[in-house]
């Protein structure tokens, strides 16, 4: 802000990208401290997850393609919690290092990532490579072996919803940039979907029981 903008020594305008970017990773950080804490050890891991998770979202938004490199070292951190949980969705490793996202054990979360892998690939063969790329693919199979059944559905979910909504918004308010033929990236979608999920299962799932028991 004291800089207007500018760089300090060429005066080239800095991209909002980058207040933006920093403005959100801090209050994603700030949140997973928040929920996480005392167990520095978990608020450490997703600290990583988040920062893997938010680079991937601007590097596909920005190019509209995942880096392999961030993709694979995604799915390296996605396997702590698949061969370190301990039955209930609990588990301890160095000392209080807690999950405490979902009820998966070692073959649910295993199951969830082939699964979740399958249907995006299964979607990036039937349109060959249209409506998905292989990326995503990549992607959701870490989702799938960090969160694990049912967390995992609800990421997924939501990632959908929330791509549909800014489709319909950008078609509605920005018809002369984009069209039923525009392509939208879906990573970032994934990945938001993702962290809301770390960050407010519990909460998604109170909701969805309260609701339930009204209409039943």
């Amino acid at each position: 802000m004291l800089q207007k903008g500018r760089c300090l020594s060429c005066k080239s305008k800095i991209s909002r990208q980058y207040p933006i970017t920093e403005l959100l990773t801090g209050l994603t950080f700030f949140a997973i401290f928040w929920k996480f804490y005392p167990s520095i050890e978990s608020v450490i891991f997703y600290w990583t997850v988040a920062s893997f998770l938010i680079v991937i979202s601007v590097y596909d938004f920005r190019h509209q393609i995942i880096p392999n490199g961030l993709v694979y070292f995604l799915i390296f951190l996605s396997l702590f919690p698949v061969f370190f949980s301990a039955g209930g969705g609990n588990w301890s490793f160095f000392g209080n290092w807690k999950f405490e996202i979902g009820n998966s054990g070692l073959l649910s979360r295993l199951l969830a990532g082939v699964v979740f892998g399958g249907f995006f690939v299964s979607l990036w063969l039937a349109s060959k490579g249209r409506w998905m790329g292989l990326g995503d693919a990549k992607l959701a199979l870490g989702i799938g072996w960090l969160l694990g059944f049912p967390a995992g559905i609800i990421a997924i979910l939501f990632s959908f919803w929330l791509g549909a909504i800014v489709g319909v918004f950008l078609l509605l308010f920005l018809p002369k940039k984009f069209t039923l033929k525009s392509r939208i990236p879906f990573g970032p979608f994934l990945c938001l979907g993702t962290m809301v999920d770390i960050l407010f299962y519990g909460d998604i799932i109170k909701i969805y029981f309260y609701f339930l028991n009204l209409w039943t």
